[in-house]
Formats: C-alpha cells, structure tokens, sequence
C-alpha cells in the first residue's frame, strides 16, 4: 500500500509539473512572437507610416502580421507533432534497448497513432491562438504608438 501511494503521488507531482511547464511554455512562447513583432514592425515603420498616411486601416496593417504568426503556428505544430512522432517511434523500435530496459513505452506509441488526428489538431488550434493573440496584443500595442508620429 505504501508503495502504491508513493507511485500515485509520483504521478500526480509529473501531472502538476507537466501542467505548469506548459504555462510557462507559452507565456515564453507567446512573448518571443510579442518581440518578434516589435522588431519586424519597428524594421517596417517607414512603410507603416506611408501606409497610415495613404489612408489604410488597423486592420489593413495589422492583418499580414497576424496571418505570419497563424502560418507559423500552424508550421511549428506540423513539427513539433512530426518529432514527437519520430522520437517514440524510436523509442517503440526493439534496437532502442535504453528507453524499453526502464519504461513500457509502448502504451504512449499506440495511445499516440490511434488519436494522433486528435493531436494534431489540437496543437494547429493551439500553434494559431498563441500566435494570433500575441500577435493582435503586440501589433495593437506598438502600431498605436510608433505609427501615429
């Protein structure tokens, strides 16, 4: 019984880690494209300003800045799903004696293929809200103040 309680709290302190570690993941995520987005409007602030002197609008400007960040959502989840697959492929592969000698790994492999449209999925959906919102966030911030000069 001890023993089972000590695997059980085990398991529920990797659930909360794993939990906070993808906070902290995507606040760092969502604040390197914050930056990435100053910097690219801050290279293209002479042809925003023709652009708000020509007459365009917020969303005219902002829209293309939210369109790269969606696309790059979209591709670094297509990666990230497509490493994941190739790492417990290797790690399912008999040769692969390190990962088999001290977990079954197999249950994550097959849990892995039969909702992998599911995961996928999820992180397209995710890649796309992170990168839309701090890229609304950032472009709303900074157009405001170093466009209107």
């Amino acid at each position: 019984r001890e023993a089972i309680d000590n695997i059980t709290s085990t398991a529920r302190l990797l659930q909360q880690a794993g939990i906070i570690g993808i906070f902290v993941f995507t606040i760092v995520s969502m604040l390197i494209i914050f930056n990435t987005i100053q910097m690219a409007i801050f290279n293209r602030r002479d042809e925003l300003r023709i652009m708000r002197l020509l007459g365009a609008s917020t969303w005219y400007i902002r829209g293309p800045f939210i369109v790269e960040t969606i696309f790059y959502g979209i591709i670094s989840a297509i990666i990230s799903v497509s490493i994941s697959a190739s790492i417990l492929s290797l790690a399912t592969n008999p040769s692969f004696i390190v990962v088999s000698a001290f977990v079954d790994i197999r249950s994550v492999y097959d849990y892995f293929n039969s909702n992998f449209a599911v995961i996928l999925t999820s992180q397209i959906v995710l890649g796309i809200l992170i990168g839309a919102v701090s890229s609304f966030v950032a472009t709303r911030r900074y157009l405001k103040f170093k466009t209107s000069k």
